[in-house]
């Protein structure tokens, strides 16, 4: 069936020029498996059974997207602080509004966001960096966090922590043989972007019997055999809290990973967008590699390793992902490497402004004397708890099923289960479904068709040969988590049985 497809689909196409066969080699072998085949097919689903309620023809009434970390799908309503601030910014007369609609807090902070753009409206360009105002409170945010100063001068607001990614990457790939080391597994934006610049993804392996730990004798020895088959490594890529795996990375991986970078001359590129999402603060808090970094007591380290850290809105606990904003830091970064990352963002003109908005929000909340502080707090208090106890019940959940283990998820939105499928199962459902595919692959596309529940193959972010898992996020409500199990559950059991043989 799917062969006659692609005939009948290449046969359609023929003397087309903007067709994948004429397309960059490097745009057709990237692979995004978040938003993948399994993801596309749900979406089919989803809309089947919303044009046809009664006779969409599947086992069940709804699909439940559990593929993507995505809280505004999921979660209650936004912060109210931010989405005043957000619409007074959007449309200032409400600020004059007689009847004084918002605190005065929310006010001053539009008015001051408004003050910092060139002329006094968020929908005209800003500087390619983004805006001064919020460079500044960022800078402000990392100086309390951490203990050390931050120039806002190195600071770049960015369309979410992937648009900053990008540009480091395309920066530091130069050719084919520039490297890159990421973890496995790995969230697929580093693979995927890797390809799409023609360098070498150079995979080091966390280790899931110590909490999904970075292994740093896994680190040493990837790079050693990546120099041995010709390949510059050039940069590593940590996430931490870990996507898709769950876990914070203690202090001494984080200074052992700096000390590698200093040994190889690696640039350390820091994704930490889930540094709020932190379930277990007093046993496994988030710990900064920049805090780490400038506080090493080798000079050496901290005048010289390269670091850019990355954080965005999209996570943590306001979830603002569809507002597209981030941001990314420099440390010991040269001059010349800062103007070239100028360059690119100066290309793309600036990013958007609500979202350079957002992330001021974010790193500048109401304080105890503003009149916002009382609603700001409960708010974020009661959706960080939430947060924490689906972490706590998709973990205890999934550990109940037969052939299915998880790790504790320390921190982030996903778990990052382990499925047992015994070989014979495994190379009976590859060859039944046949395709270029993953047994868990095959095993996420069935959950979905047979009970209507996304979550992506591990084989998409990359795991240890003869080892299968998937991602869910903890996102779905509380009272949809039992059921979703238990159908999990089931699932299993089904899937084994009717690939044994």
């Amino acid at each position: 069936m799917k062969q006659k497809a692609d005939s009948e689909q290449k046969e359609s196409e023929a003397g087309k020029v903007f067709a994948a066969e004429n397309i960059s080699s490097s745009i057709r072998n990237a692979r995004y498996a978040v938003r993948g085949a399994i993801v596309a097919k749900a979406t089919e689903i989803a809309t089947a059974i919303k044009s046809k309620p009664n006779e969409h023809g599947y086992p069940f009434s709804r699909v439940i997207f559990c593929n993507i970390g995505n809280p505004q799908a999921f979660c209650p309503p936004p912060i109210t602080f931010h989405r005043q601030v957000l619409a007074c910014v959007l449309y200032p007369p409400l600020m004059e509004d007689k009847n004084q609609l918002f605190p005065k807090d929310v006010c001053d902070r539009a008015k001051k966001l408004l003050a910092s753009t060139a002329h006094t409206n968020i929908g005209a360009y800003t500087n390619s960096q983004g805006l001064k105002c919020s460079r500044e409170s960022v800078a402000q945010f990392l100086q309390r966090r951490d203990g050390f100063a931050s120039d806002a001068d190195n600071i770049f607001l960015i369309n979410g922590a992937s648009a900053g990614i990008s540009y480091c990457l395309q920066c530091l790939i130069a050719q084919p043989t520039d490297g890159i080391l990421i973890p496995i597994p790995q969230y697929p934006l580093y693979s995927a972007t890797i390809t799409l610049c023609k360098g070498t993804p150079v995979n080091y392996y966390l280790d899931e019997s110590n909490d999904w730990n970075a292994d740093l004798q896994s680190i040493e020895q990837s790079i050693v055999e990546a120099k041995n088959k010709g390949v510059r490594v050039k940069a590593i890529v940590v996430i931490n809290p870990g996507n898709p795996t769950g876990q914070c990375m203690s202090k001494q991986c984080i200074d052992g990973i700096i000390a590698i970078a200093r040994k190889h001359r690696l640039v350390i590129l820091a994704d930490e967008v889930y540094q709020e999402n932190i379930y277990h603060q007093d046993a496994y808090p988030f710990v900064s590699f920049r805090k780490c970094l400038l506080s090493a007591k080798d000079a050496d380290i901290v005048d010289n390793v390269e670091l850019i850290s990355f954080h965005s809105v999209s996570k943590g606990i306001f979830g603002e992902c569809g507002l597209r904003g981030g941001y990314l830091e420099l440390i010991n970064i040269a001059k010349s490497g800062k103007d070239m990352l100028t360059k690119l963002a100066s290309i793309n003109l600036c990013p958007n402004t609500i979202g350079q908005c957002m992330v001021e929000l974010m790193v500048n909340p109401p304080t105890e004397k503003d009149e916002s502080y009382a609603v700001f707090k409960q708010q974020y208090e009661t959706q960080l708890a939430s947060l924490q106890e689906r972490a706590k019940i998709v973990t205890d959940a999934l550990n109940k099923i037969d052939g299915v283990s998880c790790n504790t998820v320390y921190g982030a939105m996903y778990a990052f289960p382990n499925i047992t499928i015994p070989e014979t199962v495994a190379q009976n459902a590859i060859k039944a479904y046949q395709g270029d595919v993953a047994a868990d692959f095959v095993y996420c596309m069935e959950l979905l068709l047979q009970y209507g529940i996304v979550v992506v193959a591990g084989s998409g972010f990359g795991q240890k040969d003869g080892t299968f898992h998937f991602r869910t996020t903890i996102l779905p409500p509380k009272d949809q988590i039992a059921s979703l199990t238990q159908s999990l559950a089931k699932f299993h059991a089904e899937f084994l049985q009717k690939y044994s043989t």
